[in-house]
């Protein structure tokens, strides 16, 4: 009986160690399950602030592009600008002296058929140079929206 006795004893000892023992295990498979989940959650976050940061440096490169380009372009615009500047202050020219040539020309023809002629070029001027302003303006507000769009 004693010896069954210390027999029990000696197995209820050895479950309370094995339960201790499984006690531990079950820490530590838990402890590793922490660290591995919290490594995972660490790559993943790592891998989130790359992509940000590859998504950063694309944007930054394509503003740098566009902002080189729309330079280009507003430097395009100012020089179209003033070509069209100076087309128009030409026709104006041109328009004045085709005028002042016809007075010359209507003292020595007839009056009121160098009247008609000289009336008829003007208003052919006129109209040239008002379809030039017209598609000129027309120009100039469309490259004024390219240039808004570009800025915008």
């Amino acid at each position: 009986m004693e010896r069954a006795e210390r027999e029990k004893e000696q197995l209820n000892q050895t479950i309370v160690e094995l339960q201790a023992t499984l006690e531990n295990l079950r820490n530590e498979h838990q402890a590793k399950d922490q660290k591995e989940l919290a490594e995972h959650r660490k790559k993943q976050h790592d891998q989130q602030v790359a992509a940000m940061e590859e998504s950063i440096r694309a944007l930054t490169e394509r503003c740098t592009t566009l902002s080189i380009e729309l330079k280009e372009k507003d430097k395009q615009l100012r020089e179209k600008s003033r070509r069209l500047q100076e087309v128009e202050n030409k026709n104006s020219q041109v328009v004045s002296i085709a005028i002042k040539i016809y007075l010359v020309l209507a003292l020595f023809q007839q009056p009121e058929a160098l009247m008609e002629k000289i009336l008829n070029e003007f208003q052919l001027k006129k109209i040239e140079e008002d379809r030039r302003k017209e598609a000129n303006e027309i120009f100039n507000n469309k490259m004024a929206k390219y240039h808004e769009q570009l800025v915008g």
